[in-house]
């Protein structure tokens, strides 16, 4: 997979289908940062949980390093991590990252054969 392959399945990830399934990541990240504050009692921040959320994919990834899923995810928990720490919530449709096909070059101009040789 071509790493602007994964940027575009982690970007619809993260603002599209996870987010339709399972709600905005800020919101989800806040209630795991305050359950494992409580389990663990030790603050624990949102940005806290996207970093941790990545280290899990990492080791994840360790047992099987050709898993792309896992690369995948590691994008969006990075891109969430980020979006949390910088203080730049998604708060209108962003536009999506694209991709367009590049047209494939010409072929060669073929020979032609001529007696006496190519020409």
């Amino acid at each position: 997979m071509k790493r602007t392959e994964l940027l575009v399945a982690a970007n619809t990830l993260v603002t599209k289908d996870r987010e339709d399934s399972h709600g905005k990541p800020e919101d989800t990240f806040s209630l795991i940062a305050r359950l494992w504050s409580e389990y663990l009692d030790h603050q624990i921040s949102e940005v806290d949980v996207a970093m941790l959320m990545a280290l899990l994919k990492i080791a994840r990834q360790r047992g099987n390093n050709s898993h792309t899923d896992n690369y995948i995810d590691l994008a969006g928990y990075a891109a969430c991590a980020a979006e949390l720490a910088t203080g730049s919530e998604q708060i209108a449709e962003e536009p999506r990252i694209t991709m367009t096909p590049v047209p494939p070059p010409p072929p060669p101009p073929q020979q032609q054969y001529t007696p006496g040789g190519f020409g």
